[in-house]
């Protein structure tokens, strides 16, 4: 599965999408969250409430926005092997 067929699934009620997106993205939001509050507890509490919001606002989720995660991964692995 990728973001946008989890996004799909999740827009048709499929709360898999949803346990997809967290598998994928959980660890991560909770790193960024630990970075800014430097407090483990919550940093958890930020990443869940971020999915939950996530799951709240779906139907207004713009598919526009995901054509732009690829662009970033393909500058981000252009700008590495230009410097490496």
């Amino acid at each position: 599965m990728d973001e946008y067929r989890a996004i799909q699934r999740l827009k048709h009620g499929d709360i898999g999408g949803l346990e997809w997106l967290v598998a994928q993205h959980y660890e991560k939001a909770t790193q960024t969250a630990f970075l800014i509050t430097r407090d483990p507890q919550l940093a958890q509490d930020i990443a869940q409430d971020a999915f939950l919001k996530v799951y709240q606002s779906i139907a207004s989720f713009k598919e526009l926005m995901l054509n732009l995660i690829p662009a970033e991964n393909h500058i981000g692995k252009l700008s590495t092997s230009l410097w490496a």
